[in-house]
């Protein structure tokens, strides 16, 4: 499966957020139960999802429920939220400077 689902924050997920973020000092979100949750649900490739193994390399499995052939390794870099002014305001003022950080990163790792 792929896409983006919706569905809607419960009770028991306001009130999660809502410990958590007196836990840790923050403002709470503004969230009610009709409030939308987005949410993805995605098997990206990579050793540790099997999704890419197709039994040429011994030292790992096959994934027999998967082409192997087009999984690709993928990675996920959180830098804010945009729901938070502060995390935007940042976002926005040093977008460049994160795109280059980012891009030395994977540079010296391959390099």
């Amino acid at each position: 499966m792929t896409g983006v689902y919706v569905r809607n924050f419960t009770n028991a997920d306001i009130l999660a957020f809502k410990t958590r973020a007196n836990r840790d000092g923050y403002e709470p979100y503004n969230i009610t139960t009709s409030t939308p949750y987005l949410y993805i649900i995605r098997e990206a490739g990579g050793i540790s999802t099997n999704a890419f193994v197709d039994g040429r390399n011994t030292d790992y499995g096959t994934n027999q429920y998967y082409n192997s052939n087009i999984g690709i390794e993928t990675y996920l870099i959180e830098l804010g939220y945009m729901s938070v002014d502060k995390d935007l305001t940042n976002l926005v003022q040093n977008s460049d400077n994160y795109m280059e950080a980012i891009a030395e990163s994977i540079r010296s790792f391959y390099l």
